[in-house]
């Protein structure tokens, strides 16, 4: 999945990206990704969000 590789760059550089959701929502904030449970979280700053890799659609800076 290329979208393992950019939350990865992402978690590198420890920026902020919009994950857009295959149900249409989109979330702003810093990423983790664990490859154990192929699960993202997201820390938008209020929330922290756990969602699975499959709900993702794309990433966008």
């Amino acid at each position: 999945m290329h979208i393992q590789k950019e939350i990865r760059e992402a978690m590198q550089r420890r920026q902020p990206v919009t994950v857009h959701l295959v149900s249409g929502e989109t979330y702003r904030g810093i990423c983790d990704y664990n490859d154990g449970t192929e699960r993202l979280t997201v820390l938008t700053g209020t929330d922290t969000l756990v969602l699975p890799a499959w709900t993702i659609k794309r990433l966008l800076p």
